[in-house]
């Protein structure tokens, strides 16, 4: 789905490159030719891959991390926890599967409080993102409500739980999704509004939106 993603960008006149490697090779980049890095559901990451990442970020670059079940929320938190916007606790089932919700899906969760206002949504504004009520989620990452988490979340889920999060830090942004950007963990992919909430994402990250 991501791999996808950029492509229309160029209709609009957008420039996205992207390039994908594993996290065997990631310590070979200069991460100063980059202007965006994305997690998806990782896990390894060593000390070294969290000293580099800083770094990117602290010097102006965007990081977006996103869920998965490769994720392992202690290692993470470990490696890159100091760039997050909340810590990582442990991955939630949405619903209960004893409860009965005629005509719905009982096991999922939907998203809530768009906040429009946020400059990570401020390009949705006047209606659109009509597509994003009808997403499930039937998993995510639990956070840490610590009173002293920094970021804000432009995106809860109807249980007040963060959807995605987002924080600026020195130089540069970093955005959590606490859901995967697959359709292992919910259906947001394969909703209209997924590229173009992609597209903005990364956008707000390399600050050209």
């Amino acid at each position: 789905y991501v791999e996808r993603a950029p492509a229309p960008s160029a209709t609009v006149g957008a420039r996205v490159v992207l390039t994908i490697a594993g996290l065997d090779v990631l310590e070979r980049y200069d991460f100063s030719k980059f202007d965006v890095i994305m997690l998806a559901n990782v896990r390894g990451l060593t000390p070294e891959h969290g000293r580099q990442l800083s770094g990117f970020v602290r010097r102006g670059g965007g990081l977006l991390v996103t869920m998965g079940d490769r994720v392992d929320p202690g290692e993470m938190n470990e490696r890159i926890g100091v760039l997050l916007p909340r810590t990582l606790r442990t991955v939630r089932r949405a619903g209960d599967a004893a409860a009965s919700d005629e005509g719905g899906d009982r096991q999922a969760a939907r998203l809530d409080q768009l906040d429009l206002q946020h400059p990570l949504l401020s390009g949705f504004s006047g209606g659109r993102l009509a597509s994003m009520d009808k997403v499930r989620v039937r998993r995510y990452m639990l956070l840490d409500p610590s009173p002293e988490a920094g970021g804000s979340v432009p995106i809860f889920l109807d249980n007040g739980a963060p959807y995605l999060l987002a924080r600026s830090l020195e130089q540069g942004r970093v955005v959590l999704l606490t859901s995967t950007v697959d359709r292992d963990w919910g259906d947001l992919p394969i909703r209209p509004d997924f590229v173009p909430l992609l597209h903005q994402t990364v956008g707000y990250l390399a600050r050209t939106t």
